[in-house]
């Protein structure tokens, strides 16, 4: 994939580089980069040129593209993420973000708000957090009450197994629950939007998570289910060899029939 590259900026594994710059060439085998002299324009950008070849082509051809310019390095791809939709309950997005990875390590931009954006999730994000457990904690299920929270979630060291469960009155998928596999190596990141408890369960010797959060931690408002509800029915992969790990809180959380008491009392239904 890297054959022909000049130049510092050597970019290797650009598997999806035609679909975003030359997909009108199908026949296409793969993508050279080419870095073109001259300076560091004002704007950041450098102008390359991406030449096409392929073994049944007679030519080459040729189409000047702008990358904003990272460093002396490496090249930023802009504008791409992946976003998958989880089942039947509307909201929760799994997404995959580009990762560019050459001799040195790789590179990915975690978070874009105009890409986000055009991906339908435009959420002001205020607070941003970090963890590290080990195997065995489980953390959840929790929401905050009335300052709900959309979330952005991933592993940068380890894996979870993340799990987010519908509390939205009136949603077609209430009480319902979704999980993902979240790792340092799939690089997968998990929305939720507001209206859900969340919880993950490490599977790792240590796990590192961090979050984006579109409100700002209220310590008097937190709310949780117990994490082996009898009506939610999370499926955790536990091992047999794994002893959970809970903080007390955790222990200590009503059930989900509790939850719709207690909420029914909030609203004077009760």
């Amino acid at each position: 994939m890297n054959a022909g590259l000049t130049g510092p900026a050597k970019v290797r594994h650009m598997t999806d580089s035609k679909a975003l710059y030359m997909n009108n060439f199908r026949k296409m085998r793969r993508i050279n980069f080419a870095l073109q002299g001259g300076g560091r324009r004002r704007s950041g950008l450098r102008r390359l040129t991406t030449t096409q070849s392929g073994r049944n082509l007679d030519k080459q051809i040729s189409e000047v593209i702008y990358v904003q310019c990272l460093s002396t390095y490496g090249v930023r791809i802009m504008g791409k993420i992946k976003v998958t939709s989880c089942g039947n309950i509307e909201g929760l997005k799994v997404i995959e973000t580009k990762v560019f990875g050459d001799e040195r390590g790789y590179f990915t931009e975690t978070y874009s708000y105009r890409d986000f954006c055009e991906a339908g999730i435009d959420v002001k994000f205020v607070q941003d957090n970090q963890s590290s457990s080990h195997y065995g904690v489980l953390r959840g299920l929790h929401f905050q009450i009335n300052y709900p929270q959309d979330k952005l979630v991933r592993v940068v060291s380890g894996e979870v197994f993340d799990v987010a469960v519908d509390l939205r009155e009136g949603s077609p998928t209430y009480g319902q629950w979704y999980g993902v596999h979240l790792s340092a190596e799939n690089k997968k990141q998990f929305f939720i939007p507001k209206g859900f408890a969340h919880g993950f369960l490490v599977l790792t010797p240590i796990a590192e998570f961090a979050y984006k959060c579109s409100d700002y931690y209220h310590p008097n408002d937190e709310g949780g289910i117990i994490y082996n509800d009898p009506d939610i029915q999370v499926l955790w992969p536990i091992p047999e060899d794994m002893e959970l790990t809970l903080s007390e809180k955790d222990t200590r959380w009503g059930t989900f029939a509790k939850y719709e008491q207690d909420r029914k009392v909030r609203k004077g239904e009760a």
